[in-house]
């Protein structure tokens, strides 16, 4: 997604800094529409912005005095932080700038801002820039010391625009990625850079080239209610808090979108958005025929919305992921960018998408495992909910002292996987996401894990405050409506098991009999052409570029088990979700080093040149 890039000038930059920061803009400028800011310089900095041209923006740096502000994104609780006054300022860099000097260099400010933002101030007098972080991060800012410069970036792939810089692959980042399916807390591809930690500011002393980070928010700064608890009272307050964040996210004057699909999330966005009718568009992605856009078909019709649909097949799930790649950095396994085919008409439909992400964790518990949800955070228990080697997380001392693992699954399974499924689509549209407002954040873990586990109190809260889109209404992931007994979720999801074990033996004998139930058929997909052969190309090409961290002899053993040997799982690997992290891999390095598959090719996969 676009952002804000920049560096601290050092002599060895020789008085080019106005062009390296063009590239570097450039770098992240994926669409003909995009906007840049100017490219301000002084003795000491170079910042600028590109931006995809959807919310009111002034053009940047806002200057408030001798402090200069630049901001990528928005925040949501103008009227509370300006004290009545947002309608008098006028931007949100603004709003930023002013508080900034009114707390007179402390950052504690920054706790109250409910926001989806990244950000820098250069305070000239104080000869101190800030890169700036909200609460969760979703907006991303990467940084590295490259010589005498500290630069920044929202995108990783800019850094390969700045001209001392020389990127080096970490080789952590290709065990994570390759065993996890993502990388976690701040590493990223290269060797030196970093992602700024949600909840921080980072400092750049301009006189002394010397560099300090500080959190201003943790996640244990949520602290627990004590009971007793009365649970419809709990469920009316979780609506109330929901709906003012659906309210707060679609209440300006935009076109407004739904990636509605057939689970509860998005259909509570839905529920709770205060438009109605053909101004409120709905989109929903998958396989003809799929439960997801039968059941979200259904559900737009109750909003009386005008509902579009997005066909993946084999012909066109493949092609487009490849400039997806470049996009989310390399860091999104091609097989979950999902819906990516439609990108290019989301921008004739809807400026802003109010997203359900993450409303399947916060509320309902998802991560939540019968032996954590009674306990703090465990690093063995959340290494076998995720299905991972325990030493691979490293990092995981200071969440052993929470409350819930839930924080660990947000800091990493959400901002470093979930979301970058969202990042490559915040290229063309706005994306907002009411499940991270603050109040109602704040609210939901401040109860104890036990009411989350398994929906509990989500359904409860849905029921009460969304009849008309739950009772009688199927939830994809069982079958079943939520407000039916128990004991038919269970027969329903046993239903679902009993096609996915039907379909693969089916499969081991040459039947392809596949469910409705999922939206994709990825397996399926590979194996036949284009996919199949470009698979094969790549990954088996001579001159490809992944054995130099990877051992080539097992990429291939996983192709022709898949391909030839027919299996779908062995050991507890899924080949298909493995072949395309090794393709995802592959294709990353070539755009970064060959500068190849940095665009979605317009031809079709069989006229595509292999590496």
């Amino acid at each position: 997604m676009p952002g804000l890039v920049g560096f601290t000038l050092g002599p060895a930059l020789a008085q080019d800094e106005g062009r390296i920061l063009e590239k570097m803009r450039a770098m992240i400028a994926h669409q003909s529409f995009y906007k840049g800011d100017q490219l301000f310089t002084d003795s000491l900095v170079a910042v600028s912005r590109s931006h995809i041209n959807v919310l009111p923006s002034q053009s940047q740096p806002h200057k408030e005095g001798e402090v200069l502000v630049w901001l990528d994104g928005e925040l949501y609780n103008r009227d509370e932080l300006s004290n009545g006054r947002h309608a008098s300022i006028s931007s949100d860099a603004a709003l930023l700038g002013e508080l900034f000097i009114q707390n007179h260099g402390s950052f504690s400010f920054l706790r109250r801002i409910d926001g989806d933002y990244s950000a820098v101030i250069y305070d000239r007098p104080r000869q101190a820039l800030h890169l700036i972080t909200d609460r969760y991060a979703m907006r991303q800012l990467y940084w590295t010391i490259v010589g005498d410069s500290v630069v920044w970036a929202s995108e990783l792939k800019a850094f390969l625009a700045f001209p001392l810089f020389a990127p080096r692959i970490d080789p952590e980042a290709i065990t994570e990625f390759l065993e996890i399916g993502y990388l976690l807390e701040d590493r990223t591809w290269f060797l030196g850079v970093h992602l700024l930690s949600p909840g921080s500011v980072l400092t750049v002393n301009l006189s002394t080239s010397s560099v300090q980070k500080q959190r201003y928010w943790w996640w244990a700064d949520i602290e627990p209610l004590r009971g007793p608890f009365d649970n419809t009272e709990i469920a009316e307050e979780l609506g109330r808090l929901f709906i003012q964040a659906v309210l707060r996210r679609s209440s300006s004057q935009h076109r407004f979108g739904i990636e509605l699909s057939g689970g509860l999330d998005s259909r509570a966005i839905l529920a709770a958005m205060p438009q109605q009718g053909t101004s409120l568009q709905t989109v929903t992605f998958g396989k003809p025929g799929c439960d997801d856009i039968r059941i979200a078909a259904r559900v737009a019709k109750l909003k009386r919305a005008t509902h579009h649909i997005v066909e993946l097949t084999a012909q066109n799930w493949l092609l487009p992921r490849l400039g997806g790649v470049w996009w989310t950095d390399g860091e999104l396994a091609l097989l979950h960018m999902h819906g990516i085919e439609g990108l290019n008409l989301y921008r004739e439909w809807f400026d802003i998408v109010v997203h359900g992400h993450a409303g399947d964790v916060i509320l309902g518990g998802s991560f939540l495992t019968q032996e954590l949800v009674h306990r703090p955070a465990s690093r063995e228990l959340v290494a076998q909910a995720m299905r991972c080697n325990p030493d691979l997380l490293t990092s995981f001392k200071e969440y052993s002292a929470l409350h819930t693992s839930d924080f660990y699954f947000l800091q990493n399974r959400l901002r470093r996987f979930a979301f970058t499924g969202i990042k490559y689509a915040q290229t063309a549209v706005v994306f907002r996401t009411p499940f991270y407002d603050n109040k109602l954040f704040e609210y939901v873990y401040s109860l104890p894990n036990e009411l989350r586990y398994k929906s509990f109190i989500y359904k409860r809260m849905l029921l009460q405050n969304f009849p008309l889109f739950y009772k009688g209404v199927p939830w994809q992931k069982t079958g079943v409506p939520i407000n039916w007994p128990s004991v038919a979720e269970r027969a329903g999801k046993f239903r679902r098991r009993l096609h996915r074990a039907a379909s693969w033996r089916l499969a081991k004998i040459g039947i392809n009999w596949k469910s409705d139930a999922n939206y994709t058929d990825y397996p399926n997909w590979i194996r036949q052409e284009p996919a199949r052969s470009f698979f094969s190309q790549i990954l088996e090409n001579p001159a490809a570029l992944y054995p130099e961290f990877y051992p080539r002899w097992r990429v291939i053993e996983a192709l022709d088990a898949f391909l030839v040997g027919g299996l779908d799982y062995m050991n507890g690997i899924n080949y298909a979700e493995m072949l395309c992290r090794y393709l995802t891999l592959e294709i990353w390095l070539q755009q970064v080093f060959e500068k190849r598959y940095r665009e979605s090719p317009s031809m079709t996969l069989s006229g595509l040149e292999a590496v």
